[in-house]
């Protein structure tokens, strides 16, 4: 993975954990969040660094541009490692064609 991706994602994650680490029982015995105990403006903060990471794999930029060049072969990276780690879908892949069945029918 790029340098400047795992600098981005290591900038969000610090955020991240600068607001988190202010609520002493944000997590239970078994590790699950409890988000209910952030405060109105920690928690849209915290909103809006998920989209920031979950911008850095797609192929639109936060603006809603197409990315280009290394931008775009950086997120396509990304992409994939997310693929294969955790199985979220890649949204670089080409999806089917939904139309496909609807021309189906119409033959028949």
């Amino acid at each position: 993975m790029p340098q400047r991706i795992k600098d981005q994602l290591g900038a969000i994650r610090t955020q991240i954990e600068a607001i988190t680490s202010n609520y002493k029982d944000l997590y239970d015995a078994e590790g699950v969040p409890h988000y209910e105990q952030l405060s109105d403006e920690d928690w849209e903060k915290l909103n809006k660094l998920w989209e920031r990471r979950r911008f850095l794999r797609s192929p639109i930029n936060e603006y809603g541009f197409e990315r280009e060049g290394q931008d775009r072969e950086d997120a396509e990276a990304l992409a994939k490692l997310y693929e294969d780690l955790y199985g979220v879908p890649n949204p670089f892949k080409k999806k089917r064609d939904s139309t496909r069945k609807e021309k189906q029918y119409k033959k028949q």
